[in-house]
């Protein structure tokens, strides 16, 4: 049985008349059920930031101020929209949102003030954009959205059909893109706090898994199904809810596809000890 949480509307604002049709669900695993994504609407404009060269900066001991500045981002939209509602994502290394286009320039300017900010604070570069949802429809991409309700008063945005993927793929590109504010801009930070507290791995190894949709791939390749990755394994996959494997020994997640979540790609393999 779907368990769905109704989402109450809190006031008559176009970002909660939108949300209010936004299903939440509880389970996890059914992050994959097509049926729980809601389309942006074509008016809406989505926000993006990265940290170049992200992976240099974290392999030369700078992970703080990475995640400093991709949180950085979330905290300065916030509060330039007085703290309303509105779905986004933290990456890690930089966030995604989504916005209704008469927020777009108060969210714009908190972009620019925090790509100067984190230059002149954090020596990082932040890329930063706004790109339009019909610019991503008008390239054959679709940009949905859920909420996965953690608990009762928690829930996180999850976006869907590969436009999110195509939009950052174009900011790399050097499209949309937002430039840096002048030196000495900085944006409104209130509330933000990272409390970083080691956690020591149990068995030696800490593991993180990024899946990661491919629907460029899938047009080339014809479809990506469970077992493409052409690899024999002796050890038979265990399975995680919401039809993914992972194959003992590998980290590595497939998919089998199901609707425009899909597909996954698998992007590198690596052995576990």
């Amino acid at each position: 049985m779907r368990s769905v949480i109704s989402v109450p509307m809190t006031d008559g604002s176009s970002v909660d008349r939108f949300l209010v049709t936004v299903p939440s669900f509880a389970r996890f695993g059914q992050i994959l059920d097509p049926q729980l994504y809601a389309a942006l609407p074509d008016d809406w404009v989505v926000g993006l930031a990265d940290v170049v060269s992200s992976t240099q900066a974290i392999e030369a001991g700078h992970y703080k101020n990475v995640n400093m500045a991709g949180a950085a981002v979330i905290a300065a939209v916030s509060n330039a929209l007085g703290n309303a509602p509105y779905p986004f994502v933290f990456g890690g290394d930089g966030a995604s949102f989504a916005l209704p286009s008469d927020r777009a320039a108060a969210a714009r300017q908190a972009l620019a003030c925090t790509a100067a900010f984190v230059v002149e604070v954090y020596g990082l570069e932040l890329r930063v954009a706004e790109v339009p949802v019909a610019a991503i429809r008008a390239a054959g991409f679709d940009i949905r959205v859920a909420r996965f309700a953690a608990s009762r008063d928690l829930n996180y945005a999850m976006f869907s059909g590969g436009g999110l993927a195509w939009a950052e793929m174009r900011m790399k590109a050097g499209e949309f893109s937002i430039p840096p504010g002048p030196l000495g801009c900085r944006p409104d930070l209130s509330g933000l706090s990272c409390r970083f507290e080691a956690m020591p791995a149990r068995r030696g190894v800490m593991l993180s898994i990024i899946v990661k949709m491919d629907r460029i791939r899938l047009r080339n390749s014809g479809g990506l199904h469970e077992g493409s990755s052409r690899r024999r394994h002796n050890n038979p996959p265990a399975q995680i809810e919401g039809g993914r494997s992972l194959l003992a020994g590998q980290c590595a997640v497939l998919s089998q596809c199901t609707g425009d979540v899909c597909p996954y790609s698998v992007r590198e393999w690596r052995h576990c000890p």
